[in-house]
């Protein structure tokens, strides 16, 4: 996937609320790209395909969910 196709005419989609940090989701072309605040006054951001949210929907709607218990429960 190249960065110019995955950048361009990013439209904001929301943030969501962690537990410590804030993130803020826009929507690619192919992925949903999540950043994050970082401790050195930037960003970090995450590639989310987006096939993945409504597959933790369908087995986790209405849960708290973290990215230790997608990890668990993907092995089992």
């Amino acid at each position: 996937m190249r960065i110019q196709h995955l950048l361009r005419d990013l439209p904001f989609v929301g943030q969501a609320e962690g537990e410590k940090l804030t993130y803020y989701v826009f929507e690619g072309n192919d992925a949903y790209l999540v950043f994050s605040p970082n401790s050195r006054g930037g960003f970090n951001m995450n590639v989310v395909d987006k096939e993945v949210p409504p597959l933790i929907s369908r087995r986790f709607g209405g849960q708290r969910v973290t990215g230790r218990t997608l990890a668990e429960q993907a092995r089992s």
